[in-house]
């Protein structure tokens, strides 16, 4: 891969080399990709197929600690960055061209602790996964405790208090 052409936050244009590309690439678990890439076209995209916006780099984090290396590298370079959940933001903020984008689809962990009723979800977790495990602990979303500012891109929240299953329908129309 040759420099690759990249978005600040201000809008200017810069160039990243190789070299810090491919140190980019070392420190992470999961994949980097650029235009070309198998699967880059897959990853860059949205729920919302009117969105055709082309990120510089996509790194397919498997981890926090690859989130921290993106975070870092962006912020040390200036680049503009995206972050990607579950891929359902209707008005397509997690893909901004010519960023880094953090595609956090890969992290889809759910671990529910019954005793204080409290389950945890990563942030490419869709609803239907959070289900998943809470209702073989016949438990369901009462209130969640909201850490994003786009309801529809994936989950964008970090708790959920979970109740017995019979109030399903009351929580579902209040999450």
């Amino acid at each position: 891969m040759a420099a690759k052409s990249a978005t600040t936050s201000a809008g200017a244009t810069v160039n990243l080399e190789k070299s810090a590309i491919d140190d980019l690439r070392s420190r992470l678990r999961g994949i980097l990709l650029s235009a070309g890439d198998a699967g880059y076209e897959d990853a860059r995209s949205v729920w919302n197929a009117m969105i055709d916006r082309r990120p510089a780099l996509i790194a397919r984090c498997l981890g926090g600690a690859d989130i921290v290396a993106c975070v870092n590298f962006a912020r040390d370079r200036g680049i503009a960055l995206s972050i990607k959940g579950g891929g359902h933001n209707i008005a397509g903020l997690a893909v901004c061209d010519g960023a880094l984008m953090i595609d956090l689809s890969l992290m889809r962990g759910v671990w529910v602790d019954r005793a204080a009723r409290v389950a945890r979800a990563q942030g490419g977790c869709l609803l239907g996964d959070v289900d998943r495990e809470t209702q073989v602990l016949r438990r369901t979303i009462l209130r969640a405790q909201r850490i994003g500012i786009d309801r529809e891109a994936g989950l964008k929240f970090k708790q959920f208090v979970l109740g017995e299953r019979r109030l399903s329908r009351i929580a579902r129309s209040h999450a």
